[in-house]
C-alpha cells in the first residue's frame, strides 16, 4: 500500500510538472474538423507559427509576412514547420475567417476559430500577433504585435526553433511489427518481446517526456532482449522499437 500511495504522488507530479511549460497548449478541431494538439506537435519535431487576427486591413501584411517566411522554411524543412491562422478571441465564424484568408491571399494556413487556441495566454493583444514554438521544452521564440514584428525576426525565430528539435520522436508506422514491454512499471531491467519482425536487428529508442533520447541502441535479436535502464531517472517514457523500416510504440513508466 506504501509504494502504490508512492506511485500515485509520483504520476502526479509528473502531471504537474508537464503542465509547467512556456508555451500553452491547445487541443481542439479547425474550422476543417480536423483535430490539433500543439504540445503532440511540439513533441514531433514540428514548429507552430501562431498568427491571431481580428481579422481586420491592419491584419493583412503579418499574415502574409508569416506565411512566406513558412513556406521558405517548409521549401527546405518539408513539413516541419505549421502556419495557425487564428481568431483573436474566437468570435468570428470559421465562414468569415475563411473567406477573410482566402481574399487576402493566405492559403498555406491552418485555420481556426477556437477560445482553446488563446492569444491572451501569450501576454497583450495584437492585431496580428506573431508567436513562434518550438524545441522539446515547448519553447516561445517569438512573440511580438504589430507594428512590431519583422519578416526576418520571424525567419529567425523559425531556424532557431528548428534547430531546438533534433531529436523529434520517429513516426510510427501502421505495420505487423509490434513489441510488448515488461514490467510495467518497470525498475531497473526491463525485458522487450517481439512478433513479428522482419529482421533480427532491432534498432531500440527511448524518449523521454520533453522529447530526448535518453538511449539509442541495436538489438540482435528477433524474439526478446533486456535493457538496463538503472541510469534513468523515475518518470514515464516512451520506447521505439524499429525493425527493418518497421516501427511501434509504447510507453513505460520506471519506479526504481
Amino acid at each position: 500500500m506504501k509504494k502504490l500511495s508512492l506511485l500515485i504522488g509520483f504520476l502526479f507530479g509528473i502531471a504537474t510538472l508537464g503542465n509547467a511549460q512556456t508555451a500553452s497548449n491547445f487541443s481542439c478541431n479547425d474550422c476543417s474538423g480536423n483535430f490539433h494538439d500543439a504540445f503532440t506537435d511540439l513533441n514531433g519535431g514540428k514548429v507552430l507559427v501562431l498568427v491571431w487576427v481580428m481579422p481586420c486591413s491592419n491584419c493583412i501584411n503579418g499574415a502574409l509576412t508569416a506565411q512566406t517566411e513558412v513556406q521558405s522554411a517548409n521549401a527546405a524543412n518539408p513539413g516541419k514547420v505549421l502556419y495557425y491562422l487564428l481568431d483573436d478571441y474566437a468570435n468570428t465564424t470559421c465562414a468569415t475567417l475563411n473567406g477573410w484568408a482566402l481574399s487576402n491571399g493566405i492559403t498555406s494556413a491552418i485555420v481556426m476559430s477556437n477560445s482553446l487556441a488563446s492569444m491572451t495566454a501569450y501576454g497583450v493583444a495584437g492585431m496580428p500577433k506573431i508567436v513562434v514554438l518550438g524545441g522539446k521544452n515547448h519553447d516561445v521564440f517569438y512573440n511580438k504585435n504589430a507594428p512590431d514584428f519583422t519578416a526576418t525576426g520571424i525567419r529567425d525565430a523559425i531556424q532557431a526553433a528548428l534547430a531546438a528539435a533534433p531529436n523529434a520522436i520517429p513516426e510510427v508506422s501502421k505495420q505487423s511489427f509490434s513489441f510488448t514491454v515488461y514490467p510495467n512499471p518497470g525498475n531497473e531491467n526491463i525485458h522487450l518481446n517481439f512478433s513479428n519482425a522482419s529482421s533480427p536487428n532491432t534498432h531500440v529508442q527511448i524518449f523521454n517526456a520533453l522529447g530526448e533520447c535518453v538511449m539509442d541502441t541495436n538489438i540482435l535479436s528477433s524474439n526478446e532482449a533486456q535493457i538496463n535502464l538503472a541510469n534513468l531517472a523515475n518518470g514515464i517514457y516512451e520506447v521505439y522499437c524499429i525493425n527493418a523500416k518497421q516501427n511501434m510504440r509504447q510507453k513505460i513508466l520506471l519506479f526504481h
